[in-house]
């Protein structure tokens, strides 16, 4: 439901069945290939609101017990490029990056890449904030998120506190104006405040080589289907050197072209694992679909990399 700018959403009035199905959609339009899982699926309630301003999307929502995590995988990694900020407003949250755990209370603040998994649990109803920032310009004004995301800010902290602050203070505006300027005037002055969270040293030249790639990755796999996409035409459309894109590739020892070839292929199996009728049989369509001008060349590639040629892959 829409309501000015803002947009709403609320479990209320579904079924048992449908509460839960109906929340994981409206939470994969923010946060990606989201799995909920309910400490009490019967009595499970959500409700949510949420608006853009500038490049930015905040939102509100509450939400009884549950488990939340999601599960990227090599197709999806690099498709949502955003960073997003969670700030509780009541209820204690659990972050979870690999072994590592993370509790948060009112005024904390945590990052995470929407490109990596995570899992948060919340073992009590829980309000939260949250800001979703574009990964391209979280990077242009604090460099890689690397440096940030996965980590705890406390609120007893005075910069942590003061960007709360700013986050609450543009919410209680947000909620009034309408006006599009005036909403992107504010959204420069949200990622200002957040650059209170700026590392000290400047970034180092392994993290810009990061940036670099992780910027690389995701304009490769939004552009699989462009048959010109090379290595040159990539820096070109990042405004960079190739030879800069390539080195940074070199420390993780790979080749762009390499990974372009690479994602191709994953692509290709995965649609002819989903859709064999519609592939299978016209591997020329497929070759095209993906960016690849000899369908010869594509078959051979494939079948070196899967041990099979598309026309007999399942999979």
């Amino acid at each position: 439901m829409q309501n000015g700018l803002w947009e709403h959403f609320t479990t209320a009035g579904f079924t048992p069945r449908d509460r839960l199905s109906r929340w994981t959609r409206w939470g994969e339009r923010l946060f990606g290939n989201m799995r909920v899982r309910p400490s009490d699926p019967r009595g499970f309630f959500g409700e949510a609101a949420w608006t853009s301003f500038g490049p930015l999307t905040v939102s509100e929502f509450q939400f009884t017990p549950s488990h939340a995590e999601n599960p990227v995988s090599e197709e999806t990694r690099g498709f949502d490029d955003a960073i997003v900020l969670s700030m509780p407003q009541y209820g204690i949250c659990t972050y979870t990056n690999g072994s590592q755990s993370t509790r948060l209370g009112k005024g904390d603040l945590y990052l995470r890449d929407l490109s990596q998994p995570w899992e948060m649990t919340a073992e009590d109803r829980t309000g939260l904030i949250t800001l979703r920032i574009p990964f391209a310009e979280f990077a242009a004004r604090f460099g890689d998120p690397a440096a940030y995301v996965n980590r705890p800010y406390s609120g007893e902290r005075p910069e942590v506190a003061c960007i709360s602050s700013i986050i609450q203070s543009a919410l209680t505006l947000l909620r009034a104006d309408t006006d599009a300027a005036r909403r992107s005037v504010l959204a420069d002055t949200v990622m200002d405040g957040l650059g209170l969270l700026r590392e000290e040293t400047a970034a180092s030249q392994e993290t810009r080589a990061l940036s670099l790639r992780r910027r690389a990755l995701l304009h490769i796999a939004q552009n699989l289907d462009d048959p010109d996409l090379t290595p040159a035409g990539v820096a070109a459309a990042l405004g960079g050197s190739q030879r800069e894109f390539q080195r940074a590739f070199r420390k993780s020892g790979e080749t762009m072209q390499g990974v372009i070839l690479q994602q191709r292929l994953t692509r290709a199996a995965s649609l002819l694992q989903a859709r064999p009728g519609q592939y299978r049989k016209k591997i020329t369509r497929l070759a095209i679909a993906l960016g690849f001008n000899d369908a010869a060349y594509f078959s051979r590639a494939f079948a070196r990399r899967y041990g099979v040629p598309p026309s007999r892959y399942s999979g």
